[in-house]
């Protein structure tokens, strides 16, 4: 083991010290004092090295100068925010470059609003000499149909060019004719004049904003049965010719046609009148009605050979019990039928019986 000889510090009053290697001041610690920084740090410190430094800060700032003398660079963007001495609809013209099969191909891009509008060549760029292709200017079209389909789809799902099907270009089918309508018993009669074939009937209620397919025909005809009494409905007839599985051609919808549907249709008159004795009393049923709209029934009777005159009016059971007879008498009676509507059916068959 060395000993290092360690000297007082000269001069007078206290001295300090940070370290052993600081008290003994070897000639490895100057070197390590010397060399405590980033490499070629103290060199910045002599004459030489500082001209160089001064080089350099020359260079940056002329290198700086020259950064700032380029074009500044400009963004087609929409005007969120008004510009000073612009006028709306003015067009702008900004030259840029177009990525092509590979190729770079300069175009002039035209703008209305910060919104580009046309793409057409650049004449100044070597390349395209002014001219643009079809997919240069259908470029545009990017920028505007976000949802635009990006692959062939074959019923909503990916698919390929190899199943897309042929579709035929028919001339349109020829117009129907406005419709006309009929009241009837089972709902509306739709007729309208056409060339045979299959039609598309539509139909909008009186409370309902849009018309709706209600049946699809082979004949220029059609029976409404779902209307109801008392509401009003508008119909167009539309002809349609199939041309494949999934393919048709539509005419014109016909002019519309509206009507409200009355009911001033009676009942069926009521079936299999019977008539039997009791006492006092002469008890007559019959078949019931099958009408929805049925009200009730009306009973009618006649003494011996006199006109029928109207004894009661029932509600939808088919019976009733007449017990104003006078024993020994000879009576006829029929019964009728009636709607909510207050139109009644025709009589019964009359049914003859002698009372108690």
């Amino acid at each position: 083991m060395s000993l290092i000889s360690i000297t007082g510090a000269k001069g007078s009053g206290r001295q300090y010290w940070r370290s052993l290697d600081q008290l003994a001041d070897t000639p490895e610690f100057r070197e390590w004092l010397h060399r405590e920084f980033k490499d070629n740090a103290t060199e910045m410190l002599e004459g030489e090295s500082r001209r160089n430094v001064l080089k350099l800060m020359a260079a940056s700032f002329g290198l700086a100068g020259l950064a700032a003398c380029r074009r500044p660079v400009e963004h087609i963007l929409p005007l969120s925010k008004g510009v000073e001495d612009y006028i709306p609809g003015q067009q702008r013209f900004y030259t840029s470059v177009m990525a092509l099969n590979g190729d770079a191909a300069g175009i002039l891009v035209e703008a209305h609003d910060g919104r580009p509008t046309k793409i057409e060549g650049n004449p100044d760029h070597p390349a395209s000499q002014g001219a643009a292709t079809a997919l240069a200017q259908g470029a545009l079209l990017n920028l505007y149909d976000p949802d635009r389909s990006k692959q062939v789809l074959a019923n909503g799902k990916e698919s390929n060019w190899s199943v897309l099907e042929p579709l035929a270009i028919v001339p349109p089918p020829q117009k129907p004719g406005k419709p006309r309508l009929e009241a009837a018993a089972d709902g509306f009669h739709v007729t309208w004049d056409g060339a045979p074939g299959e039609f598309r009937v539509f139909r909008r209620g009186a409370d309902e904003k849009s018309f709706t397919p209600v049946a699809n025909v082979e004949q220029p005809s059609y029976t409404d049965k779902t209307a109801e009494y008392g509401t009003a409905y508008t119909y167009m007839v539309q002809r349609i010719v199939k041309l494949g599985v999934h393919q048709e051609a539509e005419s014109e919808l016909s002019d519309e046609a509206t009507k409200t549907l009355k009911d001033t249709f009676p009942p069926a008159g009521p079936a299999a009148v019977r008539a039997s004795p009791a006492a006092g009393s002469v008890e007559l049923s019959w078949d019931r009605n099958p009408e929805a709209d049925l009200a009730g029934y009306r009973i009618y009777r006649a003494v011996a050979g006199g006109a029928f005159e109207k004894l009661a009016e029932v509600t939808q059971v088919p019976s009733y019990s007449d017990r104003t007879v006078e024993s020994g008498k000879r009576y006829r009676y029929a019964v009728s039928a009636f709607d909510k509507a207050g139109n009644e059916s025709q009589h019964s068959a009359a049914a003859e019986i002698t009372a108690q």
